[in-house]
């Protein structure tokens, strides 16, 4: 009988071992997953920052005019638009524009989803929805944000306002440096 409570209790207490390392496993591979993800968002963010930097330090490049890429009604610059001849008409696209078309080939391609908002957007479907109005507040604090849910992870972090910027949000009373919100 004395065997027979020993023999259980190595067992439970084997039992008890291996869900403590299987609890603090799964633990830390939920902990290095949102490190990777957060990472990555991060990384994703810092290409979109670089592309548009590209872009704006090019004047907003021109692209010929096309179902895809229609002249931006929201941009108003002067030579928006150029006419090189019958055939072959050119638009601006600026970093703003560029960027939701990124956006709308990655949706196509089932990829990383992202989009552009503002609590002053120029363009009115730029507006935030609930959650993102909040932290779009939080960011003149400085404060990035993430929230891992199910299979997806919500990052937003904001936009420094640069000299280029000024060019189209300077209008709505912006400075160099600050947050786009």
């Amino acid at each position: 009988m004395k065997i027979k409570k020993t023999v259980m209790l190595i067992i439970l207490a084997w039992v008890i071992l291996i869900a403590i390392s299987f609890l603090w496993n799964y633990a830390n591979a939920r902990k290095e997953q949102e490190r990777i993800a957060l990472h990555s968002a991060r990384s994703f963010f810092d290409h979109i920052v670089i592309t548009r930097l590209w872009n704006a330090r090019h004047g907003g490049p021109y692209a010929p005019v096309s179902e895809k890429t229609l002249p931006n009604p929201y941009l108003d610059v002067q030579m928006r638009d150029i006419e090189v001849n019958d055939k072959l008409k050119l638009t601006k696209v600026n970093p703003a524009y560029m960027t939701r078309q990124i956006s709308e080939i990655a949706m196509e391609k089932k990829g990383v989803q992202f989009h552009i908002i503002s609590l002053k957007p120029i363009r009115p479907q730029n507006k935030p929805n609930t959650r993102e109005k909040k932290f779009l507040k939080e960011f003149e604090k400085g404060m990035f944000i993430k929230e891992g849910v199910k299979n997806s992870y919500f990052y937003m972090a904001p936009l420094k306002t640069k000299k280029s910027c000024l060019k189209c949000h300077a209008k709505q009373g912006y400075n160099e440096g600050e947050v786009l919100v």
